[in-house]
Order: C-alpha cells, then sequence, then structure tokens
C-alpha cells in the first residue's frame, strides 16, 4: 500500500493503525479536522481566496462561545474589540469584492 493511501486511513480510522487508548479517545477529533482542512482546500480551489479568507474568519465567535462552554474560559473587553475590528474588515471585503465582481459582470462596465 503507498505511504499516501496510508497516512489517509491513519488519519480518518486511527483506532485501526494505533492500539493506546489517547488515540482511539481522539479519533473523532481528528476526523473532524481532517475533513475541515480537505474542505477549505477545497473551498480555495472553488472560489476566489479573498472571499474564502474572509469567510474564514466567522470562526472567532465559535471558537470563543467554545472556550466559554467547555473551558469556562472568558475573553475580556479587549479580545472582542480585536474580533469586531477583525470580523468588519473582513466584511467589508466581502461586500467590496460582490462589488467588484456585479461590476465586471455588468454588460458596459469601465474597468
Amino acid at each position: 500500500m503507498p505511504a499516501g493511501e496510508r497516512f489517509i486511513i491513519a488519519a480518518c480510522f486511527p483506532e485501526f493503525v494505533f492500539a493506546d487508548h489517547e488515540n482511539i479517545r481522539m479519533s473523532w477529533p481528528r476526523r473532524f479536522a481532517f475533513f475541515g482542512h480537505f474542505a477549505l482546500a477545497k473551498a480555495y480551489s472553488l472560489a476566489d481566496a479573498s472571499f474564502i479568507a474572509a469567510l474564514d474568519y466567522a470562526r472567532l465567535p465559535f471558537a470563543a462561545l467554545i472556550g466559554w462552554l467547555m473551558f469556562a474560559e472568558f475573553s475580556d473587553i479587549w479580545t472582542w474589540i480585536g474580533a469586531s475590528i477583525i470580523f468588519g474588515s473582513a466584511f467589508y471585503i466581502v461586500r467590496r469584492e460582490v462589488q467588484l465582481a456585479r461590476q465586471r459582470a455588468a454588460p458596459g462596465s469601465k474597468e
């Protein structure tokens, strides 16, 4: 079996490759991470990189929510101010890219 196939099997189904309980317990987060990275790479191949990169910042509120619910980790005001600036700039970039794409697609548009 080629090394690439062994890597994919080990990444997707580690309970068949590793014998200790720690690796079995961590198999589902590894699967989610593997498929999440695969989906992000596929998204970059299908859409404009500036659009995908801006949407990638949508994970910030979810990371804060998971940190609060699972680990009782509270963010201070400066974290939320910084996250708001990052999210606002990403939202602005997405809107600007959509407007520029509409201008390019409109018949008789000036570039």
